[in-house]
């Protein structure tokens, strides 16, 4: 019984593991599910010491975390401490009511308040002396795009073969509506597996979808210049009408959509503050 609970528990682990976009709710649910799995090897198992059969399912999964993706080494870690943790408290003759209410209590702070900030870091891109951005164009829009200007713009680098790059539009296109005009956002296509000429067919047949999907500036021109191919797409740069480069990252996960916008309003309004 012991053996057949623990492969459960692994496959709901591997379930929440697959949807990589919804880290929050994921180890919301990871926490909740290995305290109930711990809970319940405790009633319904006489032999306590059975459970440590279940220790190989844990070494399997930290060995495929290990190959796979080591930043989410602390998901293995954490259904392990869980696990035993609950177990610890049952048998200590704590009420499994309140065992299960510390965890559920455990697994927001954890997931909700702890995790989008660790997740943010992660993407953040340290700027080191970055030279200046200068460039006047207008976008697709009829826009014209100028720094040195006049206020904030956030240029988001992107391609074709890029998924995450249009999911995180849609978080642009949010974005732009609660900011209104405080701050321009340009959308710009990056491709560096062939020339910026052999590429733009690519972006011409891209902008058709797009322009009916997320009312954006798109641009492809000699923005794409800006791009620092070795940390991937998407990218984003805010920059300061000045031209200087006030904050940068790489990558998206969709499942911490909400911190990733409050993180770049927090910046738009701190400027707009000091000035």
């Amino acid at each position: 019984m012991s053996l057949g609970l623990g492969v459960v528990w692994f496959v709901l682990i591997e379930i929440i593991m697959i949807n990589h976009q919804e880290p929050i709710w994921g180890l919301f649910f990871l926490i909740c599910i290995a305290a109930i799995a711990g809970i319940a090897a405790i009633h319904f198992i006489k032999r306590p010491k059975i459970i440590l059969l279940m220790l190989p399912l844990h070494l399997v999964f930290l060995i495929i975390i290990l190959f796979g993706n080591i930043d989410v080494l602390y998901l293995p870690i954490v259904s392990l401490l869980t696990f035993y943790i609950s177990q610890y408290l049952i048998l200590v003759r704590i009420h499994t009511c309140l065992v299960l209410l510390v965890f559920v209590l455990a697994a927001y702070i954890s997931s909700f308040l702890v995790l989008p900030k660790y997740l943010i870091e992660k993407q953040t891109i340290e700027v080191k002396n970055r030279e200046k951005i200068s460039f006047n164009y207008t976008s697709n829009m009829d826009n014209r795009l100028s720094v040195p200007g006049k206020k904030l713009i956030i240029l988001e680098f992107w391609n074709s073969r890029c998924s995450n790059c249009f999911k995180k539009m849609k978080l642009f296109t949010e974005l732009q509506n609660e900011i209104g005009d405080k701050c321009d956002i340009l959308c710009v296509y990056a491709d560096y597996e062939k020339g910026v000429i052999e590429n733009f067919p690519k972006y011409q047949n891209s902008l058709l979808r797009l322009e009916n999907n997320y009312p954006l500036s798109f641009a492809y021109d000699s923005l794409y210049y800006h791009y620092d191919k070795d940390v991937g797409l998407p990218q984003t740069l805010i920059v300061s009408p000045e031209g200087k480069v006030l904050y940068s990252d790489a990558g998206y996960i969709e499942g911490n959509k909400n911190a990733i916008k409050k993180k770049y309003k927090e910046i738009v309004k701190e400027y707009i503050l000091t000035k």
